[in-house]
């Protein structure tokens, strides 16, 4: 049996829900009034990250910057999302809503888009040395970078 117990000693799932509603707040709480849709983006490897959240205002979508706690529990949520042999996502995407919901997806598979500048592929050997997968997890577009 696996011991899903983290570091802060609440069990691995808790602790994903709590990270997930601190991500959830953050956005939240900094969003423009009349907003009406939200969705926060963290595209990461090992060393690189970028966040951001895009706001939906009187019909039109603007990017702005995500606030440093949510960021700061995104980077925690991979590192405890992780699991031997099948890895960690490398994108996540939350929408909300203004009525309080919010829905999230993790991609484990896709090549993160870390537009407008692609990063180097050293960064994808570091990401897949420090969460280690097994061939099967490997998606090809990742062999073809090592």
């Amino acid at each position: 049996m696996t011991d899903t117990t983290s570091a802060q000693g609440l069990p691995g799932p808790l602790q994903q829900a709590q990270l997930m509603a601190a991500i959830g707040e953050a956005v939240g709480s900094s969003l423009p009034a009349g907003w009406t849709g939200a969705r926060f983006v963290a595209t990461m490897t090992a060393g690189v990250s970028d966040f951001a959240v895009w706001v939906t205002r009187d019909g039109a979508e603007t990017k702005a910057l995500a606030p440093r706690p949510a960021s700061k529990a995104a980077k925690q949520l991979r590192e405890l999302m992780y699991e031997p042999g099948k890895g960690t996502w490398y994108t996540m995407s939350m929408t909300l809503q203004p009525q309080g919901s919010a829905d999230t997806a993790f991609d484990y598979d896709s090549e993160p888009d870390f537009s407008p500048a692609p990063i180097d592929d050293a960064a994808f050997a570091s990401d897949l040395q420090r969460f280690p997968r097994d061939a099967d997890h490997t998606p090809d577009w990742l062999r073809a970078k090592l």
